[in-house]
């Protein structure tokens, strides 16, 4: 009975010095934008939305049935642009870091309305 108090200490204090995190297995949006006409809030679900991360390559967010998510648990300076033919384009830059647990990225939303670019 001794060494199994002694044992089951043992575990017990082994398992309260564990320094990992417990992270999901849940992938972050960096930056989610929703894309909608500034005239009649119509969602305009054809817009070209893409980003770049620290300056670099310009890349395409991925569309879903409502808006756009423009990286999963990317971290850096990110610069959406988002265009649509016959519109004025707007460009937003988001810096996105990690969650104090450094588990997954602290994301943003971008709620976007483009106005009828003017002739």
């Amino acid at each position: 009975m001794r060494n199994f108090v002694a044992l089951a200490a043992l575990v017990i204090a082994s398992s309260a010095c564990n320094n990992e995190k417990a992270c999901t297995d849940l992938a972050a949006s960096s930056v989610t934008v929703n894309v909608t006409d500034a005239a009649d809030g119509a969602d305009l679900a054809d817009a070209v939305v893409t980003y770049t991360v620290n300056g670099g390559d310009a890349v395409d967010c991925e569309s879903l049935s409502v808006g756009f998510v423009c990286g999963f648990e990317v971290v850096g300076e990110i610069t959406v642009t988002v265009s649509l033919d016959g519109y004025a384009p707007q460009t937003e830059t988001f810096d996105i870091a990690l969650d104090a647990d450094e588990c997954h990225v602290v994301g943003e939303v971008w709620d976007v309305e483009l106005a009828l670019q003017e002739l």
